[in-house]
């Protein structure tokens, strides 16, 4: 089998909490440093569920508008099966934490964009980044866009979203789009495939959106996947939803 197929095969299978943690903390660290998760690690993505959980209970919403669950856990003691899919949504969480978003305003913006992220996770399992940690020539990825390093040509299917937020949100006064009082202003992420590509769209910011967060997300979910299809079922009381 091959390994793109083996990957499609990971990215098809349902996960257990555990083996999320376990996974995601792999991802996030690196391997001079694989000793179990912090408990700061595990309380950041618990924040994260609980408060997709709790906005999708109190406003009775349908799992497409969720963040991080294909369907809503029945109570506070189901056992919940993850897919890889919200596995990658979960660390795209995490990287926006890390860029400064607050907890809440991660979880509206991935509920927003999940559409969005679907389509790119598929593209990412039909033309993954690199091949077992190897870059691949561009005649193993015809449908990517290349680039060049240490005079070689190499597939370039890295996929990055621009996301621009303005906190000095008092520049919009009297301006009948302004957000609310208070309330940050985060435009929808423009997704663009390659550095090429990438360089092309900040090229384009004008000065007065100067400012913006890229995260280029087709590793993380290759490498979330992987060690997914790793991670061992663990045994353990009742499981947090």
């Amino acid at each position: 089998m091959s390994y793109e197929n083996d990957l499609q095969q990971a990215a098809r299978d349902s996960y257990r909490r555990g083996q999320l943690e376990w996974a995601l903390w792999r991802w996030a660290t690196t391997p001079d440093r694989l000793r179990d998760a912090p408990p700061a690690f595990l309380a950041r993505i618990k924040r994260l569920l609980e408060i997709d959980l709790d906005i999708g209970r109190a406003g009775n919403k349908e799992p497409e508008a969720t963040a991080f669950y294909s369907e809503l856990p029945k109570g506070t003691g189901s056992d919940v099966g993850y897919s890889a899919f919200n596995a990658s949504c979960l660390a795209l969480g995490l990287d926006l934490l890390d860029a400064g978003f607050k907890q809440r305003e991660v979880v509206s913006l991935l509920r927003a964009w999940r559409g969005e992220l679907k389509v790119w996770f598929e593209q990412v399992l039909r033309s993954p980044p690199v091949h077992r940690g190897k870059p691949l020539p561009p005649s193993q990825r015809p449908n990517c866009p290349t680039y060049e390093k240490d005079g070689q040509l190499y597939a370039d299917c890295r996929i990055y979203a621009v996301v621009e937020k303005v906190e000095m949100t008092e520049v919009f006064s009297g301006d009948p789009n302004a957000p609310a009082k208070g309330k940050p202003l985060i435009r929808k992420p423009r997704f663009c495939r390659g550095i090429q590509a990438l360089a092309k769209e900040l090229d384009g910011l004008p000065y007065r959106h100067r400012k913006a967060v890229v995260i280029e997300i087709a590793h993380p979910i290759e490498v979330v996947i992987n060690w997914l299809a790793k991670a061992e079922v663990k045994k353990r009381g009742r499981q947090a939803a």
